[in-house]
C-alpha cells in the first residue's frame, strides 16, 4: 500500500527533474547577431502651457524593435542652461553642443 502512494510523487518529481534539465541546455543559437536598435519614446501627457505649470508629471512610453528595453535617463536642465547651449536660437546648437555623456532623441513633435 505504501509502494503505491510513493508512485505518483516519484513520477511528479523525475517529471520536475526532466523538465529542469531539458530546459537548462546550452544551444547555440543559429542566424547573424543584429545590431540593437535604440527604442522609440513617445512623450505622453505632456503640459502644453509650462507657465500653469510647477513641478509637471512627466509620462512617455516606447517601443522597442529589439524587444528588451534595459533602462531609461532622462535630464532635467534649467532654462538659463537651455539658453546657454542654444547660443544661436536653434535646436540645432543645443543638440550640437548637449553635455557630455548625455544625449538627446526626438522621436514624436507635436506642433500644437
Amino acid at each position: 500500500m505504501k509502494n503505491q502512494k510513493l508512485i505518483p510523487i516519484v513520477f511528479l518529481i523525475l517529471a520536475a527533474l526532466i523538465l529542469v534539465f531539458a530546459a537548462c541546455s546550452e544551444k547555440s543559437l543559429k542566424g547573424d547577431l543584429l545590431a540593437p536598435k535604440p527604442p522609440s519614446i513617445f512623450w505622453a501627457q505632456v503640459p502644453t502651457d509650462s507657465l500653469n505649470h510647477f513641478n509637471p508629471n512627466l509620462h512617455w512610453f516606447s517601443t522597442d524593435q529589439d524587444g528588451v528595453v534595459l533602462d531609461y535617463q532622462y535630464t532635467v536642465l534649467y532654462a538659463a542652461t537651455v539658453d546657454s547651449l542654444i547660443g544661436s536660437g536653434s535646436m540645432d546648437a543645443l543638440l550640437a553642443n548637449f553635455p557630455a555623456g548625455f544625449t538627446w532623441t526626438i522621436i514624436h513633435t507635436d506642433s500644437a
